[in-house]
C-alpha cells in the first residue's frame, strides 16, 4: 500500500527538455504527452504525435542505459524519470483510493517506489555535487519513508540538513527527525532538531510547532522554566484573536497550549516559583488564562489547596484586572469540587460580597456581559451553600446551621428569583422554614412552588401546602384565611392526582372540617372528589359526611338517597347504626316539611316508613306515633289503626305502646259497626301474654273486617296472622285461603299467586294426621285453580310459525297442565276430581285440534302440501284418542254414584268425537284451505 509521507511536499520536479543531440532521440524530443499546454500551431510543420507515458518512460529507460556518464542530460533523465514512477504511483493511489486494495495492486506500489529509489540514488551517486541535490535527497527520504525504510529516510534527511543547511527542505527535514526522535523518547536529539528549525531562515512554516514540541522535550527533562518559555513563545507566534471569538478548532489548540503551560508550571516546586516566573511574562491580557490552566492542573491532580493558592497569587498580583472576580469563582469550585465546605462557604461569602448583581463593584466596572457572566455562574454555588447549610441543620438543628441557610436562600431568591422554580428552591427553603416551625413564612413558599393560580406545578410542593394549611387552622382556628386554603389546595390536588392515595386520606378530612364549619358545598365537592380506586371505608365515611352535608343543607330527598345507599354498603354495626339515624332523620325531617304545608298524606307515608327504612333507628318509634296521632287528627281511621298494629309488632316494650293501643280503640270505635269489638280484639291481643288469646283475638279481627267489607284490613289482618302463627294447621291453612280470595276481590294477582304458593307449600309439609277434609279441599282447590292458570296459558298459545318452536312451548305448557290437573285430583274431591279429568280430556283435544289447524310451511304446494296435512292428521290422531280416554275415565265415575256438570260436560263432549263406536269421520273437513 502506498504511504504517505508525512508533511513533505508532494510537488513534482519540472525540469526541461536539453536541446544538445542524443542517442536514437534527443531528452526533447522523448517527453511529448497530451497536454494543451503553450501549443503553437505551425502551418508549415507537422505537429509532433503524442506520446504515451509508458512510451515516455521506455524511451527515458533508453536514453539512460546509452548515454555517456558525463552527459548531464543523463542526471535530468533520470530524476525525470523518478519523477515520472512517483507520479504513475500517485495517479495509481488516487484510482485506488477505497476502502480495500489488492495484492497486485500492493506489489505494483512498492515495484514503483524501488525504481524511484533506485533511480534517486544513481542520480546521486553519479552526480554528488549537483545543485539541486537536496531535492532529490528529499525525493528519496520520502520514496524510503514510504517504502517502511525509516533508518534510511531519517539518515538520507540527516544528510540532507548537514549538507544543505539553507535548502528550503532543512527546517522540514529538522522538524521530521525531531519527531522521530521524540517518538523514540531521545528528548536530546528532539530537542536540538526543534532548535534548529528555530534559527533556520526558511522555517517559519514549523516554527509555532517546533516551539511547542521543544517545550515538550524540556517538560519531559524537567527543564521546567524553558519549556514554559517555548509554550509562550508557541502561543504569542500563533497570535490567537479573543478567546469568544475562536473556532472549534483554534479553541482546541489554545486550549492545548495553555494546559501544557499549566502543567509545566504546576511542575514547580512551589507556588511562589510559579509567582517568580510569570512575574515578568504576564501581563493584563494572557495572565489569567495562565493561572487558571495551572490551578486546572492542580485540581485534576486533586492538589485542591495549590488550586486555591495559584488563584489567590492571581488575585494579588493583578488586583485590578477584570478577570479578577473569575478567579474568585474558579477558586470556589476549586473547594467545591474538593468538597471542603467550610473553605468553599468563606470563599463564595467573600465572591458575593464583593460581586453579587448589586454590588458596587459593577458600578466601576461596567461590563454587562461579564456581569451576566459571573452573576449565572454563581448561582449554583449560592444554591450549594444553602444546601449544606440545610443538611447540617437537619443533623444538629443549631441555630447557626439554620441562620446560614437562611442567609443563603434569602440571598438566592434576592438574585435569582426567575430560576427558583427550576431550581426548586421555594420548595428547598419551605422544608428549612418548616424544620424550624416557622410555618406561616414555610407556607408561603410551598404556595410559590406548588401553584400558578388554579394550576398545580408541584405535586409534592402541593401537598406540603394541605399539610401545612391544616397544621396551621389547627394551631389557630380563629384564623380563617387556613381553612380556606386547606380546602382549597386539597380540592385542586384530590381532583387532579385521584390514584394518590394521600389525597384519598386528605380529601375526606377536609370534607369533615369543611361540614364541621358549616361549609356544605365544599363538603359535598370534597367527596365527590374521592377516587372510585379509594378503599370502601374511605368511600362509606366520605358518603356519610356527603350525607349530612345534604342533610343540614334540607336536601333531605338527596340525604336519604345517600344513607340508603350507604346502608345497603356498610357491614359494620356501629356504622350501620349510625347510617339508620341519619336515613330516619332525613326521612323525619321531610315529613315535618310536609306537615308544615298541609301534606297530611306525604306526612303520613314519611312518618310511617322510617319504621320500614330504619327501624332500628332512635327515631323510628317516635315518627310511627307521629303517623299515629296525625291519622287520628285527620279521622283517616284506617291507617291509624294500620300504624298502631305496626308500632305493636315493632316496638312492643316501648314506652307508647299502651298509649298506641288506647288510640287504637278509638280508631276502633269511629270506623264504623263492629270497631268495639275490634278495638277490644287488638286491645287483648296487645296487652295479653298468652299466644292463644292472642292468635284468637287477631283472627277475630280479621274476621270483623271481612264481614265489614273491609279487604284491605282483612287481608293485613289474615297476613299478620298466616306470617306469625303456622299452627294449629286447620287454621292456618283457613287464613291462607282467605288470603287468596280477598286478594282476588281486589284483583291483585300477584298477591293471590303468592299465598296460592304458600297453601301448596304448607300443605306438601304438614303430615297426614292434622290434616282434615278441609285443608284437602283448600290445597285441592287451591292447585285446581293453578292448574287452570297454566290450561289457559296452554290454550292461548298458537302454533305459527316458527312451528318448531311454538309446538315445543306448547308441548311443554300441555304437560305442565296436565301435571297439575293431576295433581289436583289426587285428593279425592269427586267435585274436584271431575273437573280435572274433564280438563286434562279438553287439553289433549284442543292440541289434536290445534296441530291441524296448525300454520302450514310457505313453501309447501301441491303434492307436498298433501302430504303435509296427512303427516298432520296422523300425529293429531293419538291425542284425540288421549281425549276420548280422559272422556271415557269421567264417564266411569257414574258407576261410582258420582254426579257433576263436569260428567255431562264429558259426555258431551264425547258424543262430538265418537258419535258411532269405531266408526269416526274423516277430519278433511277442518283442514286449512290449501296455498293457491
Amino acid at each position: 500500500m502506498l504511504k504517505k509521507y508525512p508533511l513533505l511536499s508532494l510537488a513534482l520536479l519540472c525540469i526541461s527538455g536539453c536541446s544538445s543531440p542524443q542517442p536514437q532521440d534527443t531528452l526533447g524530443s522523448i517527453d511529448v504527452v497530451q497536454e494543451k499546454k503553450k501549443q503553437v500551431e505551425v502551418s508549415a510543420k507537422p505537429k509532433p504525435a503524442a506520446k504515451s507515458e509508458e512510451e515516455i518512460k521506455n524511451a527515458y529507460y533508453n536514453y539512460i542505459n546509452n548515454a555517456p556518464s558525463n552527459d548531464k542530460s543523463r542526471r535530468v533523465a533520470i530524476n525525470r524519470l523518478a519523477e515520472l514512477e512517483l507520479s504513475r504511483l500517485n495517479q495509481q493511489a488516487q484510482k485506488n483510493s477505497g476502502p480495500t486494495s489488492t495484492a497486485d495492486t500492493e506489489q505494483q506500489n512498492t515495484e514503483a517506489l524501488k525504481k524511484s529509489m533506485a533511480l534517486l540514488q544513481t542520480s546521486l551517486r553519479e552526480y554528488p555535487d549537483a545543485k539541486d541535490n537536496d531535492r532529490t535527497l528529499y525525493q528519496l527520504a520520502r520514496t524510503q519513508d514510504q517504502l517502511g525504510e525509516m533508518d534510511a529516510s531519517l539518515e538520507t534527511l540527516a544528510q540532507l540538513c548537514k549538507k544543505y543547511p539553507n535548502s528550503a527542505y532543512y527546517a522540514e527535514s529538522q522538524f521530521r527527525i525531531a519527531e522521530n526522535a521524540f517518538i523514540q523518547g531521545d528528548y536530546i536529539t528532539a530537542e536540538a532538531a526543534y532548535t534548529e528549525i528555530t534559527f533556520n531562515r526558511n522555517g517559519d512554516a514549523y516554527l509555532e510547532r517546533a516551539l511547542f514540541k521543544r517545550g515538550w522535550t524540556r517538560y519531559k527533562q524537567a527543564i521546567y522554566s524553558e519549556a514554559a518559555d517555548d509554550y509562550l513563545a508557541a502561543i504569542d507566534r500563533h497570535q490567537f484573536a479573543a478567546v469568544e471569538t475562536l473556532s472549534a478548532a483554534e479553541k482546541d489548540q489554545y486550549d492545548e497550549y495553555l494546559r501544557a503551560l499549566g502543567l509545566t508550571l504546576s511542575s514547580l516546586p512551589s507556588v511562589q516559583e510559579i509567582q517568580t516566573y510569570l512575574a515578568d511574562k504576564a501581563n493584563e491580557s494572557n495572565a489569567y488564562p495562565m493561572y487558571e490552566a495551572i490551578s486546572a492542573v492542580y485540581l485534576e491532580q486533586e492538589r485542591y489547596s495549590d488550586a486555591a493558592a495559584v488563584l489567590d497569587e492571581f488575585i494579588t498580583a493583578h488586583a485590578n484586572s477584570a478577570q479578577v472576580p473569575f478567579a474568585h469563582l474558579k477558586k470556589i469550585e476549586v473547594w467545591a469540587e474538593g468538597k471542603f465546605k467550610n473553605r468553599f462557604i468563606e470563599s463564595l461569602d467573600t465572591t458575593y460580597a464583593k460581586y453579587n448583581a448589586k454590588s458596587a463593584y459593577w458600578n466601576s466596572h461596567k461590563n454587562p456581559a461579564e456581569q451576566d457572566k459571573l452573576f449565572n455562574a454563581l448561582r449554583p454555588h449560592v444554591l450549594r451553600a444553602a444546601n449544606y447549610a440545610q443538611e447540617e441543620y437537619q443533623q444538629n438543628h443549631s441555630a447557626a446551621s439554620f441562620s446560614q441557610a437562611n442567609l443563603w436562600y434569602k440571598r438566592y431568591l434576592e438574585q435569582y428569583t426567575a430560576y427558583a422554580q427550576q431550581d426548586k428552591v421555594y420548595t428547598l427553603y419551605a422544608e428549612l422554614l418548616t424544620d424550624a416551625n416557622q410555618n406561616q413564612e414555610a407556607m408561603r413558599y410551598f404556595e410559590l412552588a406548588a401553584y400558578d393560580g388554579n394550576i398545580v406545578l408541584n405535586k409534592e410542593a402541593a401537598y406540603a401546602t394541605v399539610v401545612l394549611s391544616n397544621k396551621l387552622y389547627e394551631q389557630d382556628k380563629s384564623n380563617r384565611q387556613w381553612l380556606d386554603k386547606h380546602i382549597r389546595y386539597t380540592l385542586l390536588s384530590a381532583q387532579l392526582y385521584q390514584r394518590d392515595t394521600r389525597y384519598h386520606t386528605a380529601a375526606l378530612h377536609a370534607a369533615e372540617l369543611a361540614l364541621n364549619n358549616q361549609r356544605y358545598d365544599d363538603a359535598i365537592t370534597l367527596t365527590n372528589s374521592l377516587s372510585n380506586n379509594a378503599s370502601d371505608k374511605l368511600q362509606q365515611q366520605a358518603n356519610m359526611i356527603k350525607g349530612l352535608a345534604y342533610l343540614q343543607k334540607k336536601s333531605l330527598a338527596d340525604a336519604e338517597t345517600i344513607f340508603s345507599d350507604l346502608l345497603k354498603q356498610t357491614q359494620e354495626p356501629a356504622l350501620q347504626k349510625q347510617v339508620q339515624d341519619n336515613l330516619a332523620l332525613s326521612i323525619y325531617q321531610q315529613a315535618e316539611s310536609d306537615v308544615s304545608n298541609n301534606r297530611v298524606d306525604a306526612a303520613l307515608q314519611n312518618f310511617s316508613r322510617i319504621a320500614k327504612r330504619a327501624p332500628t333507628s332512635d327515631i323510628a318509634p317516635k315518627a310511627l306515633y307521629e303517623a299515629i296521632a296525625l291519622a287520628m287528627k285527620h279521622e283517616q281511621w284506617t291507617p291509624a289503626i294500620g300504624y298502631i298494629q305496626q308500632f305493636q309488632t315493632q316496638y312492643p316494650k316501648h314506652e307508647l305502646n299502651k298509649d298506641a293501643t288506647r288510640q287504637l280503640s278509638i280508631a276502633y270505635l269511629n270506623a264504623g259497626d263492629g270497631a268495639k269489638a275490634a278495638q277490644t280484639f287488638e286491645q287483648i291481643a296487645a296487652q295479653e301474654q298468652n299466644q292463644d288469646v292472642k292468635m284468637a283475638t287477631l283472627w277475630k279481627a280479621a274476621e270483623l273486617y271481612e264481614s265489614k267489607h273491609n279487604n284491605d284490613a282483612a287481608i293485613r289482618s289474615y297476613s299478620t296472622y298466616a306470617e306469625n302463627y303456622t299452627r294449629p294447621y286447620p287454621q292456618y291453612m283457613e287464613a291462607l285461603y282467605k288470603l287468596t280470595q280477598l286478594n282476588k276481590e281486589i284483583k291483585d294477582n300477584a298477591k293471590v299467586d303468592f299465598w296460592q304458593g304458600k297453601i301448596m307449600l304448607a300443605d306438601s309439609q304438614a303430615a297426614k294426621a292434622i290434616k282434615t277434609e278441609r285443608t284437602n279441599f283448600i290445597a285441592a282447590n287451591t292447585q285446581l285453580e293453578m292448574a287452570k292458570k297454566t290450561h289457559t296459558a296452554f290454550s292461548q298459545k298458537q302454533l305459527v310459525e316458527p312451528l318448531a318452536d311454538n309446538l315445543k312451548a306448547k308441548k311443554k305448557l300441555m304437560q305442565e297442565a296436565i301435571a297439575a290437573y293431576g295433581q289436583a285430583s289426587t285428593y279425592n274431591n269427586p267435585g274436584i276430581t271431575t273437573e280435572a279429568t274433564y280438563a286434562i280430556g279438553n287439553i289433549y283435544q284442543q292440541f289434536s285440534s290445534a296441530l291441524l289447524k296448525s300454520e302450514r310451511p310457505r313453501n309447501l304446494k301441491g303434492e307436498e302440501l298433501e302430504q303435509y296435512n296427512i303427516l298432520i292428521e296422523d300425529q293429531a290422531f293419538p291425542f284425540e284418542e288421549k281425549a276420548i280416554e280422559f272422556y271415557e275415565i269421567n264417564m266411569a265415575h257414574i258407576q261410582e254414584g258420582v254426579s257433576s256438570a263436569w260428567i255431562n260436560q264429558s259426555y258431551q263432549e264425547l258424543g262430538k268425537l265418537f258419535p258411532v263406536r269405531y266408526n269416526r269421520k274423516g277430519k278433511a273437513d277442518i283442514y286449512q284451505d290449501e296455498n293457491p
